[in-house]
C-alpha cells in the first residue's frame, strides 16, 4: 500500500510522535518514516552546504509520496525540491498573530533556519513587531542522551525567564518537534505557545485534520506547569 505521507526525520523518536498524531487525526491514512540523524550531524558541523542540499533535494524529487520535514534544520533543501517543512505553518501563525514573539530553538542549525523562515513570513504578514530569539544549545545534549524530560524542563523554566524580563512578548514558537512537549509546562505562562507537529499535519491535510483536532485538556494547578517548570530546577519565580 502506497503511503500517503513520507516523513523525514533526524531521529527515531519522532516516529512516534507522529504516529500518535495520525492516530487521533488521521487515521485513515499510512505514514513512512525515514530517519537521517546523519544529515542533521552534518548541518550541525558544517552548516547547510551546497552539497548537503543537494542530497537532500534529490531524497525528496526521488520519493514516491510527497515528503514532510521534521528538522527545522533541513526544511529549506526539502521545500526547495517540492516538499514540506514541518515549522511553515507555526511560523506563519505566529508572523500572522502580529505580536511580540520568542522563537526558541535548541541548536543553531534550527536556529538559524527557523530564523530565515520567520523573517520570510513576517514580510509575507507585513509586520515589524518586535521578536526576540534565541538560542539553548547547552540543553541539546539532555535530548540527545535521552533524558527529555530534563530536557523540556530547562527548555521551559529558561522561556519563563525570558516572558518574566520582556512582557511584550506574547507568542512562543518551539521551532523543533523535539520542543512539542514544552507546550504543556508552558501552560499558564501568558503567552501563546505554538508548536509545531499537529499544524504542520493540519497544513498538509487541512480538511480532514481539522475536523479531529482537538484542544488538550489542561489541569488547574496552583502553580501553572511554566511556574513549576522553573521550581523544579531550584529557580524562584519573582513577578
Amino acid at each position: 500500500m502506497t503511503a500517503n505521507l513520507l516523513l523525514l526525520h533526524t531521529t527515531d523518536a519522532h516516529v512516534a510522535t507522529f504516529n500518535r498524531l495520525r492516530d487521533r487525526l488521521l487515521p485513515a491514512k499510512r505514514f513512512e518514516h525515514i530517519v537521517r540523524n546523519d544529515w542533521l550531524l552534518r548541518a550541525q558541523r558544517e552548516g547547510m552546504t551546497h552539497q548537503l542540499s543537494k542530497e537532500i533535494e534529490v531524497f525528496v524529487k526521488g520519493a514516491h509520496a510527497p515528503v514532510l520535514c521534521t528538522s527545522a534544520a533541513l526544511g529549506a533543501p526539502v521545500e526547495t525540491a517540492g516538499g514540506q517543512r514541518m515549522d511553515r505553518a507555526m511560523l506563519r501563525t505566529a508572523a500572522d498573530l502580529r505580536v511580540g514573539t520568542l522563537l526558541v530553538s535548541a541548536h543553531d542549525a534550527a536556529g538559524k533556519s527557523s530564523l530565515a523562515l520567520y523573517e520570510e513570513e513576517r514580510q509575507r504578514a507585513q509586520t515589524d513587531v518586535p521578536y526576540v530569539s534565541i538560542v539553548l544549545e547547552k540543553f541539546w545534549p539532555l535530548y540527545t542522551s535521552g533524558d527529555h524530560a530534563g530536557f523540556h524542563a530547562a527548555i521551559a523554566a529558561a522561556v519563563i525567564e525570558v516572558l518574566v524580563a520582556r512582557r511584550d512578548l506574547r507568542t512562543v514558537v518551539l521551532s523543533q518537534v523535539a520542543m512539542a512537549p514544552v507546550t504543556h509546562l508552558l501552560d499558564g505562562c501568558g503567552a501563546t505557545v505554538l508548536a509545531a507537529p499537529e499544524l504542520a499535519l493540519h497544513a498538509v491535510f487541512p480538511a480532514q485534520s481539522r475536523s479531529k483536532a482537538k484542544a488538550p485538556e489542561r489541569k488547574k494547578t496552583d502553580r501553572p506547569p511554566a511556574y513549576q517548570a522553573r521550581e523544579s530546577l531550584g529557580e524562584p519565580i519573582t513577578t
